[in-house]
């Protein structure tokens, strides 16, 4: 048996199209979707909070709800 020594630019060449499609698409969740999901939920406890601390639910016990 023979083993070659693979380039990368011959791992490219063979590599399908639609990898680098799915890859691109990983790349677009991480980059901005996650980050974007991240950021609404942190805005979205901080209004909770804010909200909760300041009126007169801090008043009220929680077993009344």
């Amino acid at each position: 048996y023979v083993c070659e020594h693979i380039g990368i630019e011959e791992m490219n060449k063979t590599t399908p199209p639609t990898a680098t499609l799915i890859d691109d698409e990983m790349v677009d969740l991480y980059v901005f979707i996650l980050p974007a999901i991240v950021f609404f939920g942190l805005c979205g406890n901080t209004i909770s909070l804010v909200t909760i601390f300041h009126t007169r639910l801090r008043e009220v016990s929680s077993l009344l709800h």
